[in-house]
Order: C-alpha cells, then sequence, then structure tokens
C-alpha cells in the first residue's frame, strides 16, 4: 500500500492536473479535496483520525493547515517555470497590471520580471486579512487585472476586477510529491525509533512522565501507572492534576523557587509507599513541560552489580597506565593469566587497581572479549550464583574484575576455589586488605587464600612512591590541557614542593581531580601555588570542611555554590569507587537526579 496522502487543492485546475498524474505516483495513495482556506478546516480531524500520513497543499492554504494538523506537510511551491508562464501570459496585456501577494512570492515573480524587462507593479501583504485593503489601493490607481493565489483572485472577482491566477504547472507538483517521499522516510525512521524507546521505557521499573504546565499528559510509561495504581483512561479523562493535586503543589513550589528541580517526596497511592522526583524542562522555543520520576521506596540495593569499566579507564593518561607501578608487575601477571592462574591486586582505594586491570586486558584482549567488573556487595546465595553464571559463561578473551569476594562464607569461597580451577576465563581479584592480612581476620578461607597467595601484586599509595608524582602530574597536564584548550607548561616549583606534601588520602583519583581543577583555573604558563589552595585548606581547620571517607579532602566553601555542589559529588563518586546508587544514597539524591548531575558536570567539562 502506498503513502496514504491528501492532497488539498484551493482550485480546480491543481486537482485535476494531480488526478490526471496519479498513474504515476504509484507509492502514493492519493485522496484530492478541493476548496480554500476556509473549506477545509473542518474535515482535518478527520483525515488525521483516518491515518493520513501526509498532506500536500500549495500557498496560503499550505500555511493555514500547517497551523492546525499534526500529519506532516509538503508545499507545492511555484517555480521558475510557474513564473515564466504567468509573465508570457500577461505580457500582451493592454490595461493596467498590479500583482498582491506575499513576500516569497512577490520577490521570486518580480526577480524573473525584472529579467523579462516586464514591468509588474506590485503590493506586498503580511496576511490575508490585507488583501481587501491592498485591492481597493490598486483599484483606486486604476488597475483593472490583479494577479495573486486563490484568496486574492476571489477577492479581485467580488471586487470587479479580473483575477490572474498563479498555477502550479507538472514540474512543481512532482517537486512536491518528491519531498513528501523524502519526508514520509525521515518520519518513518523517527517513528521507528520513538517506538522503541517507548518499548525501552516501558519495561523499566521507574515511573516516566511528562506534562504541560496545564498537567496535560503528553507521554507516560507502562510503571507510572503501576505504581500510581491507576490505568491509562484516568489520565485521558482527566490532567494530571485533577487526579493528583499534591503533584500540582510540588511544581508550584518549583515555580516560586525558580528551581529546575522538584525536591524527592514521599507518597503513599494506596499499594506501596513511593518516591516522587522531578523537575522542569525549559526549552529554547516553546512553553515549559513538567516530568517525574516515581520509584517504589521499598526497592532494595543488589547484592553483586557488574559494570564495564573501559569508559573510567580511558579517562587516564596513558604515560600513567604504562609507568613502573604498572609495568614492572604486568608481566607476571600475562604470564599467570596465560597458564589460567588468577591474578590477585591490592591496595587502597584509588591506587590504580582497576586501571592496572584495564591495562592487563589492553595486553591480552580482543574485540571479541570484554572487561568485566564484578562487584560482590552482599555475600548471599544469589550473589554466589551470578557471579558462578559470569565465571562460567564468560568466553576466553574476558578478563573478569572480581572484588569483595571476603564478603562470601567460608562454605561459597570453599566452592568458588573449584569454579575458579574449573573455568577457563581470565580472573583478576581485587582487595583494599592483603589476601594475608584478611586470612588472619578470618574473611579469607585457607584453600582460597592457597590458591591465591603466590605473586600477589601491591598497588602502594601514592604518598609511598611520591617519587613518581612528577610523572603522574606531566601525563595529568597534557591531558587537561587538550580539553581545556589550555598551553599549561609545567608546576612552579613552590607547587610541586606543595603536592609532594599533601598526604593523598584519595591516591591517584585524588592527584587526577587536583590537576584538573587547576589546570582548569590556570590562566598562565603554569600552575602557581594560589591555583592548589585546596590542598592548602585541606591540611587546616580554616574555612574548609572535612568530608568524612577515603579522599580526606577538604571544600573551599569560598566558591559559588555550583561549584562546591560540583566538588562533594566528584568526591563522593571517587570515594564509593564511581558507584551510583551509594554516592545518590550519600547525597540524599535519587539516582537519576544524580546522573543527570553528573552529565551536566560533563558536558561542562
Amino acid at each position: 500500500m502506498g503513502i496514504k496522502t491528501l492532497v488539498i487543492a484551493p482550485y480546480r485546475g491543481l486537482a485535476e492536473l494531480v488526478a490526471n498524474m496519479a498513474p504515476e505516483l504509484g507509492d502514493f495513495d492519493i485522496t484530492i479535496l478541493q476548496g480554500d482556506l476556509t473549506e477545509v478546516l473542518p474535515s482535518l480531524k478527520q483525515y488525521e483520525e483516518e491515518g493520513y500520513e501526509m498532506i500536500i497543499s500549495r500557498g496560503g492554504t499550505a500555511r493555514l493547515v500547517r497551523e492546525h494538523t499534526s500529519i506532516p506537510l509538503t508545499e507545492i511551491k511555484v517555480s521558475g517555470f510557474d513564473i515564466m508562464r504567468l509573465l508570457t501570459l500577461i505580457r500582451g496585456y493592454q490595461v493596467k497590471i498590479e500583482m498582491i501577494g506575499f513576500p516569497n512570492i512577490i520577490e521570486s515573480v518580480v526577480a524573473v520580471a525584472n529579467l523579462m524587462e516586464i514591468e509588474l507593479p506590485f503590493t506586498t501583504i503580511r496576511h490575508e486579512s490585507e488583501v481587501p485593503g491592498a485591492l481597493e489601493v490598486a483599484k483606486q490607481k486604476g488597475a483593472k487585472v490583479i494577479i495573486g493565489d486563490t484568496v486574492t483572485v476571489r477577492y479581485a472577482s467580488e471586487a470587479g476586477l479580473q483575477g490572474v491566477l498563479i498555477t502550479s504547472g507538472r514540474e512543481s507538483v512532482l517537486e512536491a510529491f518528491h519531498d513528501a517521499r523524502n519526508l514520509h522516510r525521515v518520519v518513518q525512521s523517527h517513528q521507528a525509533r520513538s517506538e522503541a524507546l517507548a518499548d525501552v521505557m516501558d519495561r523499566m521499573g521507574t515511573g516516566i512522565l511528562l506534562a504541560d504546565e496545564q498537567g496535560a499528559v503528553e507521554y507516560v510509561n507502562a510503571a507510572f501507572y503501576e505504581l500510581m495504581g491507576i490505568g491509562p483512561q484516568e489520565l485521558k479523562e482527566r490532567s494530571l492534576f485533577d487526579r493528583f493535586p499534591h503533584v500540582q503543589s510540588m511544581l508550584q513550589d518549583l515555580q516560586k523557587e525558580s528551581l529546575s528541580e522538584l525536591p524527592m517526596k514521599l507518597y503513599d497511592p494506596g499499594q506501596q509507599q513511593i518516591s516522587i522526583a522531578g523537575g522542569v524542562v525549559r526549552p529554547t522555543t516553546g512553553r515549559p513541560k513538567y516530568y517525574l520520576f516515581v520509584k517504589s521506596t521499598e526497592e532494595k540495593e543488589e547484592d553483586i552489580s557488574v559494570l564495564y569499566p573501559q569508559k573510567f579507564i580511558g579517562s587516564f593518561p596513558q604515560l600513567i597506565l604504562s609507568g613502573a607501578a604498572f609495568h614492572q608487575p604486568m608481566e607476571e601477571a600475562i604470564r599467570r593469566l596465560e597458564k589460567g592462574y588468577p591474578v590477585v591486586v591490592y591496595g587502597e582505594r584509588g591506587t590504580g587497581k582497576r586501571l592496572f586491570a584495564g591495562a592487563l586486558y589492553d595486553k591480552i584482549g580482543s574485540r571479541e572479549g570484554n572487561l568485566v567488573e564484578i562487584h560482590v556487595k552482599r555475600g548471599t546465595d544469589a550473589a554466589f550464583e551470578r557471579l558462578k553464571r559470569f565465571v562460567f559463561g564468560a568466553g576466553g578473551d574476558t578478563v573478569l574484575y572480581i572484588r569483595g569476594i571476603e564478603s562470601y562464607p567460608v562454605p561459597l569461597q570453599r566452592q568458588l576455589v573449584e569454579i575458579v580451577k574449573e573455568s577457563k576465563v581470565r580472573i583478576v581479584f581485587s582487595f583494599v586488605k592483603s589476601p594475608q592480612q584478611l586470612r588472619e581476620e578470618v574473611r579469607l578461607d585457607n584453600g582460597l587464600y592457597g590458591m591465591l597467595a603466590a605473586d600477589v601484586i601491591e598497588m602502594p599509595p601514592l604518598r609511598e612512591r611520591i617519587g613518581e608524582l612528577e610523572e603522574y602530574v606531566r601525563s595529568f597536564i597534557v591531558k587537561y590541557n587538550e580539553r581545556y584548550g589550555k598551553q599549561i607548561v609545567g608546576v612552579r616549583p613552590a607547587a610541586m614542593e606543595a603536592l609532594r606534601r599533601h598526604p593523598w588520602n584519595g591516591n591517584i583519583l585524588e592527584l587526577k581531580s587536583v590537576i584538573k581543577a587547576s589546570v582548569k583555573a590556570a590562566t598562565g604558563a603554569f600552575i602557581e601555588e594560589e591555583a592548589l589552595d585546596l590542598l592548602a585548606r585541606s591540611e587546616s581547620s580554616g574555612s574548609g570542611i572535612a568530608l568524612a571517607g577515603a579522599s580526606g579532602r577538604r571544600l573551599d566553601l569560598e566558591r559559588p555554590l555550583e561549584e562546591i555542589e560540583k566538588d562533594i559529588i566528584r568526591i563522593v563518586m571517587e570515594e564509593e569507587n564511581h558507584n551510583q546508587s551509594k554516592a545518590a544514597k550519600r547525597l540524599g539524591i535519587n539516582r537519576s537526579t544524580l546522573w543527570r548531575k553528573i552529565k551536566e558536570i560533563e558536558g561542562g567539562e
């Protein structure tokens, strides 16, 4: 079946032309409606309901129709051939002629008339209501013939003048159908994408809703209906605000405070307690839209999480990944993996254990494999079964970076020994403490310790390898010069000494953040001592405030509130090893809000 198309022809001749051309437009299923502006409007709704995919019209009729329908429309334009035929026709007229029309038509016709050396007086109008007045003026000036579109010609006839219609020829109609064909292809592509996105949204556990300022719902997914305990018909018959008055009060608070985000609030629709959050989207054109995120407050954090951390690893300069701390143990780790033995790496947070696993994967991985990070958060039977499926299901080209196995009880750890021996996957086990210390604390089974204890790789804290500090600093300067368009060439001696004295409790991650901020703030060719004000404040009890956690970093309260918030998010994300669920919980916001704020931070960088 062809593209279901409605052709609205303002004059009879155009309708006949399209009807005669229909057989050669086989990919279109054409319906022709003849009528001017006022005649076609009442029937538009009917054609929308009948599933018409495209509308083709011309002139003022096309402009008006476009404002009153959601069906995509293409316009039959006035071509150079149409204008030349018109001017050739009127060239022999002995009476006074004037043209009345919209700017785009006037400009085209006058340009061709000048080339043909035809003098053509004209009056430009901006709205159809101006036509009667323009005709009266033209009549007073002695005009007998009026050139224009359908409406102009009709008014001219009523005023006792001869109207000459600017008609559209075959080539103009063909071009309009060609444009309709291309537009239909684009619309179909967008509809397929929208349907796929809607399907994905309906599979989500979080309820999502989009509404306008009056509460008219423009989009809602299946989870929203389920969590709020309502059916689709309720939001079709009533506005969002009628059905949920408390949501309207939330939005009113939002407007009063000129905020862009709703605070999270709890609500009990009678089935389960849920949290509602959201905000306002203010597009560059059009009215603001409101969005809501709804989820059950009874959701539990997963016992085990799975990440694909290549993006995180790729955010570090290759010079760091190939430095002595990573390069020296790399060969032994490769040999162990090639023999089928697991690799063990331990050290404080931020010392580079994940980076080491990533560099190792880059050495031995392939396009068919992946680097997969598995974090065991609670040593439950379900978490163990899921880990087992990953170990047995992963291909030989995959590297599993597993942390948290000390959370499992001893019986499950003993089973893990046999699972690792039977599997063919390459495994890197990660610990914060050494396996020996974990065994002494009775957190690691003796059998598992025996398999892991040989050739354990320690990632020393940055404060114990301060001799590598300058190399790391240079690597980060190179990286952030490129990102921020800077040309920093080094660090002043006093600033470098401040870096050496710093305890670096957050290790490489903390150093990365400090150099990043310093490069971004630097105005000269060097990082000066004052650019490291964060370090000075973190070593004193001045105007900074300490954040509890691994990093030990402090906040500069003299900076704008927006910048302080960004620093807090960065620090908490680092301390929670980029686990968004944990970070959101500490910050007291939901994951979707945290995700949006992270994207805003990344976009600003």
